[in-house]
This record gives structure tokens, C-alpha cells and sequence, in this order.
């Protein structure tokens, strides 16, 4: 059987392993000096700077030398009471340190998957295949001419007498009901005049042709009489119109993908036992 070296270079567990032998590796590096003893707490100057560099960050200056060893003893108190708590085995059963360590494993399976960036084809097959994340929604431009229920008893007879009037060139400013809304529109997203005139509203419009009034068309106000001036269906647009988005989106599925497949991989090392009183469920 042939291996393909790009498909398998580009495998979520391979980068894994790589990161992870890569961070063993700098902890190794970090940690080659001698082992010391239990009981000695060894400051290097590298951790020294990085209290420094922590401090600077939030003051926005260096700190002055009391500042500075009053850091390393902070540090210090918190290395002895850290190792006191492991001896005394209180990081067992916590679920805050649990859950952090958790949090740590996500962290690098993050980096994993930013280290790779997606190609061209897999942009647009995320794109195909994923249309309803994100279609761009049908737009609209229209006037229209508000009629009350409460004030029309034949709503039917009275919306074609003032449909005949409008089309006839009387102005529309000058028919129909108020509403505190604007009686004209330029061209916005569908789902702003469904918010604004109630669910289903913008179905109602996209019905209309443009470049006649026509109606009525029903709202959770009442009724309207519409001249649709322009439509914009719906489409899914090319890569290259939304790129930065399609990345973004790729690139969460992919995390959670590998996540899910590390997990996996994990899990088989283990062997899951339930008590017999405990009903078992799949981890």
C-alpha cells in the first residue's frame, strides 16, 4: 500500500505527538541541571525575568528593587506552600484543579491546531459544505402604506381602493394609517424588517415584484400596502468574499475535531470500570 506523506504530515494525532514531544523536550532543557532536592526551592534568573516581565506588563514600568524581591518572595511562599499541598495530597479530587489541568491539554491542542494553516481546497470544501453558516440573506428596498385594523372594518374592499389610488400616482405619504415607523426602506438584510414588523413579514415582501405597489401584506401591526423598489436574493458567497470567516469557523471545527480525536486515542490507554451497583454510560 502507497502512503500519501502530505495526508499523513497534515493527521491531527501526528501534531499532537509532535507538540507534545516538543514540550517534553523544552521541559527537559529547562530542567537539565541536576535534580535537586526535595527540600530545595532553586530559583533561576529565568524565572526571575519572567516576574519582571509580568510585573511590567500590568504597571507598565519595571519594578524598583524592593518591588522585585518582594516577587521572588511571593514566589517563593507560594513554591512551598504548592509543594506542601502536593505532599499533603490535596490536589486529589479537586475539581477546580482538575478542570484546570483540563483547560492546560485544551490549551495546546489549540496551538496544535493554529499551527497548521487550512488550504486553499479545504476552505472551499468547509464552504460547500457548511452553506447555512454562511449564506448571506436576501435583502429588500421598499415603501409601504400602513392600514389599521381597528379603523377598517372591510379591510379587503378599503386596501384595493387605496391600491388603485397609489398605482394611479396619488402620494403615498398622503394614504393610509400611522405608525410610528418609517414608511420607506433602503436596502437592509431581510431579518431586520422581521424584527421590526414581526416574524414572517419578509416572506410577505420577497412575494412582491418590484416596481408596483401591491399588497396587503400582513405584519403584527396590521396590514401594508408595498412598493418593493429593489430584491436581493439570498446567496452563498465566493471564498474570497469572506474568507477571514470561513478561516475562523475552519479552524473551531478543527479544534474541536481534534480535541475529540485525542480524547479518543487517550481513552483507549485507559480501561473504565463501573461498580456493579453503577449503571454504566459511554465516557
Amino acid at each position: 500500500m502507497k502512503l500519501d506523506f502530505k495526508t499523513i504530515i497534515r493527521e491531527p494525532m501526528l501534531h499532537f505527538l509532535v507538540v507534545g514531544a516538543g514540550l517534553f523536550a523544552l521541559f527537559g532543557a529547562l530542567n537539565s541541571e541536576e535534580e535537586a532536592p526535595p527540600n530545595r526551592i532553586l530559583i533561576t534568573s529565568g524565572q526571575i525575568e519572567q516576574l519582571e516581565s509580568a510585573f511590567t506588563r500590568t504597571w507598565t514600568r519595571a519594578p524598583t528593587a524592593q518591588e522585585r524581591d518582594l516577587l521572588i518572595s511571593e514566589h517563593i511562599r507560594d513554591e512551598v506552600f504548592y509543594r506542601e499541598a502536593l505532599n499533603l495530597g490535596l490536589d486529589m479530587g479537586d475539581s477546580v484543579i482538575r478542570r484546570r489541568l483540563r483547560q492546560k491539554m485544551e490549551f495546546v491542542l489549540e496551538d496544535v491546531s493554529a499551527a497548521t494553516p487550512p488550504r486553499e481546497e479545504d476552505l472551499k470544501t468547509f464552504l460547500d459544505q457548511n452553506p447555512e453558516r454562511f449564506q448571506l440573506e436576501p435583502q429588500i428596498a421598499f415603501e409601504h402604506v400602513y392600514l389599521n385594523p381597528d379603523k377598517h372594518s372591510d379591510i379587503e374592499t378599503d386596501a384595493a381602493d387605496i391600491l388603485a389610488r397609489l398605482n394611479a400616482g396619488e402620494d403615498a405619504t398622503q394614504l393610509g394609517d400611522v405608525l410610528m415607523l418609517p414608511a420607506s426602506y433602503d436596502l437592509q438584510s431581510v431579518s431586520i424588517f422581521d424584527r421590526a414588523f414581526g416574524n414572517g413579514f419578509s416572506n410577505g415582501l420577497m412575494s412582491v415584484s418590484e416596481g408596483a405597489w401591491a399588497g396587503p401584506v400582513r405584519s403584527g401591526f396590521g396590514w401594508h400596502l408595498v412598493f418593493v423598489r429593489k430584491k436581493v436574493e439570498g446567496r452563498l458567497p465566493d471564498l474570497a468574499d469572506m474568507r477571514e470567516k470561513v478561516v475562523q469557523e475552519w479552524q473551531h471545527d478543527r479544534k474541536i475535531a481534534l480535541e475529540e480525536e485525542t480524547y479518543q486515542a487517550l481513552l483507549s490507554r485507559y480501561e473504565v470500570v463501573f461498580e456493579p451497583s453503577v449503571e454504566a454510560s459511554d465516557p
